[in-house]
This record gives structure tokens, C-alpha cells and sequence, in this order.
């Protein structure tokens, strides 16, 4: 028997004939956004814990970034070649116990105590029937229809 071959064929299941499980949990609804210290509690804002460096390149003006970071009350100390870097490699030391430079952008998010939304439709990523849907609210009731799933799957790849 050749295992693979009939996986190969199974692969070209019209999506129909197939199975989508689906596991949500949308940062809009399950997330919520958090300073770095709330990340930091989390181990999830190293920066915030040990402070970080910012190297600085050469087309990088310096009295422009000094003048941002001031604006953004940022302390900061300039240094010389620190451990990590090439030499003569200039970078921005910034302490422990602030915002980091990530966050400013894109914000810290920690997971809410909800549910993921749990679900399996027929068929698959190209067409997919909604009217179908199973809905679980538990997490072993959908993992048990999924490995039963599996097992009818390989069951079939062994028949051949």
C-alpha cells in the first residue's frame, strides 16, 4: 500500500467533500491592550524589565531622534560600542521601567479569560457551507470530533 500516494489523493477532495475546524479567538473580542508594565507581568514586555538599546546607523540623524525621544520623555543615555555590537557602533541605552519603543506602535495585548469560538463547517479555505456549522462550547467535544475526523481520514488512506 502505498500511504502517501492515497494521501495525495485525498488532498484533491473537492471542498465539498471536506471538513473545516475552526478555532477563534479574535484579539477584537478575546484581547485587550495593556501598558508594559501590565505586559512586563506577564513576560510579555521584556524591555519594559531590562531596558533595551537602540543602535544607530549612519544615515540616521541623531539630533533628530534625541529631539523625538525628549519629546517622548524618554530617558536615554548615548553609548559606545556596547556587548553585541561591532565596533565603534554607536546606540541609545534606554533603562529599565519604560515604554518601549514596540509599543508606541503597536500596542501591548493580553488574552481576556473567554472561550475561543469553536466550530466545523464542510469544506474547506476555497468554499465553505455556513448553513453547516457545528458550534462547541467545549473544547474536548471539538477535539474529540476532530480526532475522530483524523482517524476516519487514515482509515481511508489505509483501505486505499
Amino acid at each position: 500500500m502505498d500511504y502517501y500516494a492515497t494521501a495525495r489523493q485525498m488532498v484533491k477532495l473537492p471542498a465539498k467533500d471536506r471538513q473545516t475546524f475552526i478555532y477563534s479567538a479574535p484579539i477584537a473580542t478575546h484581547y485587550r491592550t495593556v501598558t508594559c508594565q501590565e505586559a512586563a507581568q506577564w513576560g510579555e514586555c521584556k524591555h519594559y524589565t531590562e531596558g533595551f538599546v537602540l543602535p544607530l546607523t549612519p544615515d540616521k540623524d541623531v539630533a533628530l531622534i534625541v529631539s523625538q525621544l525628549n519629546a517622548a520623555h524618554y530617558k536615554f543615555s548615548l553609548c559606545d560600542t556596547p556587548l553585541g555590537f561591532p565596533p565603534g557602533t554607536q546606540t541609545f541605552f534606554f533603562p529599565a521601567e519604560q515604554q518601549c519603543l514596540e509599543s508606541r506602535g503597536n500596542p501591548h495585548k493580553i488574552p481576556l479569560d473567554r472561550p475561543p469560538k469553536l466550530a466545523v463547517v464542510r469544506g474547506d479555505f476555497r468554499e465553505y457551507d455556513r448553513t453547516t456549522l457545528e458550534r462547541y462550547s467545549n473544547a474536548g467535544d471539538w477535539v474529540d470530533k476532530f480526532r475522530n475526523h483524523q482517524d476516519s481520514l487514515d482509515n481511508e488512506i489505509r483501505k486505499g
